[in-house]
Order: C-alpha cells, then sequence, then structure tokens
C-alpha cells in the first residue's frame, strides 16, 4: 500500500513535479549560497596573506617572501577560480529551473493549452538535482571562469603585479 505522499503524487503528478522543481531550487540555491561564501572568504584571505607575506619581505628585504607572496596569490587565485566554475555551473542549472518554473506559472495564468504543452514538455526534459548537471572542472573551465569573471582581472593581477615589483626592487637593492 502506497504512503500518503506516494498516493497524492500519483493523483497530482503536476503538483509533485511543482514540488521537485521547488525542492530542487531551495537545496541548488543554498549550494550557491555556500559557494558564494567560499569565495568572499578566500578573496578575503588572498588580501590578508598577501599583505603579510610582502610585508614581512619589505621588513626583512627579503626577496623570497615576496616570491611566496606571488605564489600564494596563484593558488589563491586557483582555488578561487575553482569555486566560480562551480558557481557559474549552478546557476546555469538554477535558470533552467527558473524557466521550468515560469512556464508553470504561465500555463496556470492562461490557462491555455499551448501553454500547458510548453510546461509539460519542459518539465519531463528536465534533470532533476544540481549534482547531476555539476561537471568537472577543468583547465578549459578554468580558464573560461577566469575570462568572464571581473574579480580574476582586477584583484589579482595587480597583486602578483605589486609583488613580483616589490620582488624586483628587493633584488636590485
Amino acid at each position: 500500500m502506497p504512503t500518503n505522499r506516494v498516493a497524492m503524487a500519483l493523483d497530482n503528478p503536476v503538483k509533485e513535479l511543482v514540488r521537485l522543481i521547488e525542492l530542487d531550487y531551495s537545496r541548488s540555491s543554498a549550494f550557491i549560497d555556500g559557494l558564494v561564501q567560499r569565495e568572499a572568504a578566500i578573496r578575503g584571505l588572498t588580501i590578508t596573506v598577501w599583505t603579510a607575506l610582502l610585508g614581512i619581505a619589505l621588513d626583512r628585504q627579503n626577496w623570497a617572501m615576496g616570491g611566496l607572496s606571488v605564489l600564494s596569490t596563484a593558488a589563491f587565485a586557483f582555488l578561487d577560480a575553482h569555486y566560480s566554475t562551480l558557481f557559474m555551473q549552478a546557476q546555469e542549472h538554477v535558470i533552467k529551473l527558473e524557466e521550468v518554473s515560469g512556464l508553470y506559472y504561465r500555463s496556470l495564468a492562461l490557462d491555455e493549452e499551448y501553454a500547458k504543452e510548453d510546461f509539460d514538455s519542459a518539465v519531463h526534459t528536465s534533470r532533476f538535482g544540481l549534482y547531476r548537471d555539476l561537471r568537472p572542472v577543468n583547465v578549459k573551465a578554468l580558464g573560461n571562469t577566469i575570462r568572464q569573471r571581473r574579480v580574476f582581472r582586477s584583484l589579482y593581477p595587480p597583486l602578483v603585479f605589486i609583488s613580483l615589483a616589490c620582488v624586483l626592487q628587493l633584488l636590485l637593492s
């Protein structure tokens, strides 16, 4: 004998599909929120570590510490790019869910057969579950992310440039 939820889903499959869309959207949004928090923490840590290493390098006239600031900045940029790539993939998934959800509300508002068919087609071809849509992060994906996100042009290059300038100044003095 089916449980109440299963019986309800069998009685009204459209409502159950809408519930799945809403659940998937909620979980995906929580995943995105976590990624945004990690990215913010990484960027804050990047600045902190960069400042400390460069400060030590200049204070002690140690070019190797300046070089370490370049390497640490590159490592944080890589980590940031990884999470940014996951963010962009999750965002694509959420946008698809919003499109299906929009078709559902359109079908309710218009109460026309074509609107219901559009929703029915979209919901039955949708892939539920964010983790099924996530692709492995590879060098090509990281490169695309770095080109698309401004933070990789505005934060990391100046830090590396300043570090390299300080290392060069320390080596020449």
